[in-house]
């Protein structure tokens, strides 16, 4: 064990590499802390796990009895992880002090983002998420906000390094987005698998989806931007996303295929419906027209 110990007056302060079992032994004696916060748990358990942690020098705070005050988050996540870290240990810290720990903001991708001159970082940082989920598990899992799909920031500094055109993205979809009540991150993300799908195809269906222009009776796009609106002014703008990119991708898929749709719907809870495929268009299947 690498292993770095100092002593003040008051408290002992040590760097180690941090096992699982060492964080294990650690917690405890955790007694004495706030609600376990699990998403944090496993977004930096799979930091840990990829490799991206790194040390920053903020510390594990223990008191003179032992009590964890500061740090449980971390210490569950080297467990999760089963990976080592490096870490700060001050021990012998007064209990009452842990009052005055945690106080600020924790940094977010949107706030990494920005701090390296990224225009848009709120949304970008949100697009980012999106599409590094719908990769590691499933397209759904893009419009999921619970903590079941953990992503890093690692991760999505390196697809937005990979995928440089996201950036644009964020203001190609933003007319869309804003027209038809959909946020721009689920606009974002479909819009992209739905170039993947069939670039010009994506672009006249995004048009046809903000401007609402041509759209006769049947015509999916239409019944979409009728639905949309009865969503958001229903729900007051708080849609439930899966519903919402599930609707999306059944009128692509109408509207790729020439067909007309007049209904849309989609099973959430109960029987639950499977979540739709994105079909590529008749000719890019069958490589010409339909006769």
């Amino acid at each position: 064990m690498n292993k770095n110990t100092q002593q003040t007056a008051e408290f002992k302060y040590k760097s180690v590499m941090l096992t699982p079992s060492m964080a294990k032994e650690l917690l405890a004696h955790n007694t004495h802390n706030r609600k376990v916060i699990q998403s944090r748990v496993n977004v930096w358990a799979e930091s840990m796990k990829r490799g991206e942690w790194q040390f920053n020098g903020q510390p594990i705070v223990i008191a003179k009895d032992g009590t964890i005050l500061d740090g449980q988050h971390r210490l569950l996540a080297c467990v999760q992880s089963g990976a080592t870290i490096p870490v700060l240990i001050i021990i012998g810290v007064e209990q009452d002090a842990q009052d005055t720990m945690d106080t600020g903001k924790a940094r977010t991708l949107s706030d990494v983002l920005s701090l390296r001159g990224e225009k848009n970082a709120t949304n970008l940082a949100a697009l980012l998420t999106g599409l590094v989920k719908s990769e590691k598990y499933m397209l759904s899992a893009a419009f999921n906000g619970g903590s079941n799909y953990p992503v890093t920031n690692g991760e999505c500094l390196e697809y937005l390094r990979q995928h440089p055109e996201v950036r644009d993205t964020v203001n190609i979809v933003k007319p869309a987005s804003k027209n038809a009540y959909i946020s721009q991150k689920c606009m974002g993300v479909l819009y992209t698998k739905f170039q993947e799908a069939g670039a010009d195809y994506a672009d006249d269906f995004l048009y046809k989806l903000s401007s609402g222009e041509g759209l006769l009776d049947g015509d999916p796009i239409l019944t979409l931007r009728s639905t949309l609106k009865r969503i958001h002014d229903s729900v007051h703008g708080k849609p439930n996303y899966v519903f919402v990119a599930a609707i999306i991708i059944k009128t692509w898929n109408a509207f790729v295929n020439g067909k007309q749709l007049k209904i849309l719907k989609y099973q959430l809870g109960g029987n639950k419906e499977t979540f739709p495929v994105i079909e590529v268009p008749f000719e890019t299947r069958f490589g010409g027209e339909e006769s």
